[in-house]
């Protein structure tokens, strides 16, 4: 669709990613707001969010890995909106952006679970009473299983290639440490006391 509708120049390459960027860092200061947010915790959240040199990175090619975080902080902003009161039908929207997450990029699945378990350890597992949040299930299922049952019938290649990427030299074992604070290297050390404050400064703003 991309080369359809905007060709193959560098320029039509590169202009989804950034959108998503752009879109990326919109989102932080919408969550930001929904959080509690005032103007300047909202900038303070946008600032970090638009330093992050991963997505600075990534933002500037075209790849599955310019949408993937686009669609998580999308499924984050209508979680944070429905715990904070917002309409249940959200979770029908949340469907939606999960199953093109996960048609994007596999590794949403681990996302998806992410929340799972979150609502089950919280009192937000209440939603599990109401049809809503399981109607938005089936949605993400039917939006993804087109792609389940393209790896079903190929014999499952992405799990092949991850498991031949497992056997190669291509992944460097890590231990948490290193893993964290690689982590901080791949957002930006810069914004580092700014993510280790967030807390404080959302009561200090608010």
């Amino acid at each position: 669709m991309s080369q359809l509708l905007l060709g193959d120049s560098l320029f039509a390459i590169r202009l989804l990613p950034a959108l998503a960027g752009a879109a990326i860092v919109a989102l932080t200061g919408m969550i930001a707001r929904e959080m509690g947010g005032r103007a300047w915790a909202i900038a303070l959240a946008c600032a970090g969010s638009l330093c992050a040199l991963f997505n600075l990175a990534v933002g500037n090619f075209f790849s599955m890995n310019a949408f993937e975080p686009l669609f998580w902080m999308g499924c984050v902003y209508l979680v944070v909106r429905i715990v904070n009161g917002g309409s249940p039908t959200l979770w029908l929207w949340f469907g939606v952006l999960l199953g093109i997450g996960i048609e994007n990029k596999h590794s949403t699945v681990f996302f998806g679970v992410g929340i799972l378990v979150a609502l089950l350890l919280t009192p937000e597992r209440r939603h599990f009473a109401q049809k809503w949040i399981w109607l938005g299930g089936i949605i993400a299922l039917a939006i993804a299983l087109p792609n389940i049952l393209w790896q079903a019938q190929h014999h499952w290649p992405t799990y092949e290639l991850l498991s031949n990427i497992a056997h190669s030299n291509k992944n460097v074992a890590l231990s948490p440490a290193q893993f964290i604070a690689q982590q901080a290297v791949f957002m930006n050390p810069g914004t580092l006391p700014l993510w280790l404050a967030g807390p404080i400064l959302v009561v200090w703003f608010t």
